[in-house]
């Protein structure tokens, strides 16, 4: 058995043995006192009856191991220029720890043999690599090409906002902004734009209640046509500031005659037409350019080269 004695050395210093076995084999505890003394003196090893005289080596190696030993406990401890951290403390310049580290690796890569080894960390530019693998299916937001949807699917609409007119919601260029819609149809613009007609018939319907000019709606007026004075006949009186353009027109004279229209102050504007006989007028069908004008705040003339009568009608707009 072992016979294990504590003895008193010096202030806070104690001296303690083990007993190994029947060989006499022994150890020897050494603590120090808090002024570091050297307290070991001489012994006698069990195997020798010779005074051992590395014992004061054992010494000086104590002293080293103590040292250490408050080395490391200073070095654990929580402060700024130690690794211990305690929690909820926090940061500062010049704090010290241990940084998590991981590889640089331009491209991720399995660096671990086996499941259930150890694997570092790989980052690349600054980032941790990471796996945004979206899977497909039913109850995930991914949904594979060409597969058919089905109840209970699972994905993130597109949203947009309920918009009875379209209006800009957004401030500022580049700012984000929300698709509209209105009763279940997406608000688009095609002004300007070309629109491809498919492998379907399209029918075109001519508006007859307005004439668009630069933007401008403009409404279609009738007036006849009864003239019989030579020289200038008025047909339509002037309007302010605004020309008498002609979309159609007819005439049919009485007599021989030839006729040619007029801005009622700015003269001619067109040639002069011949009707060679009684019956023989002139038609020109809806034409939405127009044919003629007059300069603006001016009323139309017909002017006859004799005193025939000629009767007609003709379509205009004031432009």
């Amino acid at each position: 058995m072992s016979d294990n004695v504590t003895t008193p050395l010096a202030s806070g210093t104690k001296f303690k043995t083990h007993d190994f076995g029947a060989n006499g084999h022994g150890r020897a505890d050494v603590l120090f006192d808090t002024n570091e003394e050297e307290i070991l003196g001489k012994r006698t090893d069990a195997k020798s009856s010779s005074t051992d005289t590395t014992s004061v080596g054992l010494v000086a190696l104590f002293k080293q191991i103590s040292f250490s030993i408050q080395a490391v406990a200073t070095f654990l401890a929580a402060a700024a220029t130690s690794i211990g951290k305690a929690e909820d403390s926090a940061s500062a310049n010049a704090d010290v720890g241990v940084p998590a580290m991981a590889i640089q690796k331009s491209s991720p890569a399995d660096t671990a043999g086996t499941d259930g080894d150890y694997a570092m960390l790989q980052m690349s530019g600054g980032r941790l690599w990471t796996s945004a693998v979206v899977p497909a299916g039913a109850t995930s937001i991914a949904k594979a090409e060409d597969v058919a949807s089905a109840d209970a699917d699972v994905g993130v609409p597109a949203m947009a906002i309920q918009k009875a007119s379209p209006a800009d919601t957004a401030g500022t260029d580049g700012d984000y902004a929300m698709l509209q819609m209105s009763s279940g149809r997406l608000w688009v613009d095609a002004s300007g734009k070309t629109l491809t007609v498919g492998a379907h018939t399209t029918y075109a319907m001519q508006e007859t209640s307005a004439i668009s000019n630069a933007g401008a709606s403009l409404t279609p007026k009738f007036a006849k046509i009864s003239a019989s004075a030579s020289g200038a006949n008025t047909v339509i009186a002037s309007v302010s500031g605004k020309k008498i353009r002609v979309l159609e027109w007819n005439v049919l004279p009485h007599d021989a005659v030839n006729i040619k229209w007029q801005s009622h102050t700015a003269g001619d504007i067109t040639g002069l037409l011949e009707l060679a006989a009684k019956g023989n007028g002139i038609a020109r069908p809806f034409n939405p350019v127009g044919y003629f004008e007059t300069t603006a705040g001016e009323a139309l003339d017909l002017n006859l080269s004799s005193a025939v009568a000629v009767g007609g009608s003709l379509v205009y707009v004031e432009v």
